[in-house]
């Protein structure tokens, strides 16, 4: 249920709620648990982990996120979870993206890759790559990197919760290529894409819109005009 809040409530509203959850969890993992249980316990504190350094980093805390994303990946290894572990690398791409690092997010983002590609962190792992390419101006590596994506997700059934956070579907897809057109200046494929977006909207969830769309979109008009 936390996940599926990220779009819909601010991080100041879901960290403590997370947080708490994490510390009822390390209280039952003190407890007498089977292998069975032990499992479920480590996954469930791996998701929320990496949520909460999510929320953290949209909160503009990245050492909090950080720490928290150390945790996300100690708790999937524990787990023996490669989509978690792969979440993992995720963050750490996108922190690099956002803190101007092309190239360290481009190595983070492969090595994720690796880990669990024919997942929903793959088909985000690939969008990652495909948004550095576009902003280093490479069409043809960005475009390979949207094929990609759009491969993955293929391989993948529908989300039974497409408000999930770390579920990747169709309309996250188009929204993350029409950024990637906006970036590289490709007037028509831009318009396209974010026609589609803006078509869509209602079914776009699990990523936080807002200004991101706004901006799209006024890009969008402002490459109406080249």
């Amino acid at each position: 249920r936390l996940r599926r809040s990220y779009a819909s409530a601010p991080p100041a509203l879901l960290i403590p709620r997370v947080q708490a959850r994490l510390r009822g969890l390390r209280r039952l993992h003190t407890g007498r648990l089977n292998l069975a249980q032990r499992q479920q316990l480590l996954v469930a504190g791996g998701w929320l982990a990496t949520l909460l350094a999510t929320l953290e980093f949209d909160a503009g805390d990245q050492p909090a996120a950080e720490d928290s994303r150390d945790a996300a990946l100690q708790l999937g290894k524990a787990a023996g979870h490669q989509e978690i572990m792969a979440w993992s690398f995720e963050l750490l791409a996108w922190f690099a993206l956002v803190n101007h690092q092309p190239r360290q997010a481009l190595d983070l983002a492969q090595q994720g890759l690796t880990l669990a590609p024919n997942t929903s962190a793959g088909v985000q792992l690939a969008m990652q790559q495909a948004r550095v390419w576009a902003r280093l101006g490479q069409r043809r590596e960005t475009e390979q990197a949207l094929r990609a994506g759009a491969t993955a997700l293929a391989r993948l059934p529908p989300p039974a919760h497409p408000e999930d956070h770390f579920a990747f579907d169709a309309p996250k897809l188009t929204f993350y290529a029409a950024m990637c057109f906006t970036w590289l200046h490709q007037t028509e494929q831009a318009e396209e894409h974010a026609r589609q977006v803006q078509d869509a909207r209602d079914l776009l969830v699990g990523v936080r819109l807002g200004d991101q769309l706004d901006h799209l979109l006024l890009t969008r008009r402002q490459l109406r005009l080249l």
